[in-house]
């Protein structure tokens, strides 16, 4: 379950941190002698409760009962920008979907601020990363050589106006991106037979996206848009409630698992 983070998970997501981090300085030859502000030896528990209580940064952590698997903070910039830092799951639970959950949670709690562009810096020469980034909508936009590092940065940004309010990654959602494409109209309706035995004429294959009013027509009486609605939230994710049971079904069923390129 993701939850806030307290001053007393503090700790534990310092030692996260530290061995998430620690994972990549080994494959790419970071150490703290050639690299001794990244991350893996940087963050103490001091700078994070700097981070907390100075900053006021939105922390959140990927729980097992008491036990911290997964963290991630928000540093809220200028106007619409917001930074994503120290995402990062616990070696011993990788590559079990942790890391997009969190990151899909971070889409929606940026918009819950009113930011509408989410940045965040890599280790370059980790490609495997920068492509899963990429595939979940980031582009790269440059990189930079600082003499306190022995990597070079990346830099990706994601603009995050088609985050639905169930986390929905509606930018990649094949129904908003049909029109004007026979396969893609094809590929939709081809899922909608598959999952729920309907048949969608063509011209019924679009969507301006859950915050727009040109919704498609499962979605238009989408209950947690309804709600979120009803609440003022831009977002489920905003809700004290997240995640209610019926939207951790739905979310493990569908939300960005299906029917998106």
């Amino acid at each position: 379950m993701i939850r806030p983070i307290t001053k007393e998970h503090l700790p534990q997501a310092t030692a996260l941190i530290r061995e998430a981090f620690g994972t990549v300085a080994r494959e790419f030859g970071i150490t703290p002698e050639n690299s001794p502000r990244f991350t893996a030896f940087a963050t103490t528990e001091e700078r994070l409760t700097w981070h907390l209580e100075g900053e006021k940064r939105p922390m959140f952590g990927y729980f097992e009962g008491d036990t911290l698997v997964g963290y991630y903070s928000l540093a809220l910039l200028e106007e619409d920008r917001v930074e994503l830092n120290n995402l990062a799951v616990a070696p011993s639970h990788r590559h079990q979907g942790i890391g997009k959950a969190l990151l899909l949670h971070a889409f929606n709690m940026a918009r819950s601020y009113n930011r509408l562009i989410m940045e965040i810096g890599i280790v370059e020469e980790n490609q495997r990363l920068r492509a899963w980034y990429e595939s979940l909508g980031f582009v790269h936009t440059g990189t930079k050589k600082f003499d306190f590092f022995s990597f070079t940065c990346g830099y990706m940004v994601r603009r995050l106006d088609g985050v639905c309010y169930c986390g929905h990654d509606c930018d990649r959602c094949v129904t908003r991106l049909a029109p004007g494409s026979p396969a893609l109209i094809q590929q939709a309706q081809a899922f909608y037979k598959n999952s729920f035995d309907m048949d969608i004429p063509p011209e019924a294959i679009h969507c301006g996206g859950g915050h727009s009013e040109d919704l498609f027509a499962l979605c238009a009486d989408c209950p947690f848009r309804n709600c979120s609605r009803k609440k003022g939230l831009y977002f489920c994710a905003a809700c004290p409630d997240y995640p209610c049971a019926p939207l951790a079904e739905y979310q493990a069923k569908y939300v960005n698992q299906c029917n998106q390129i």
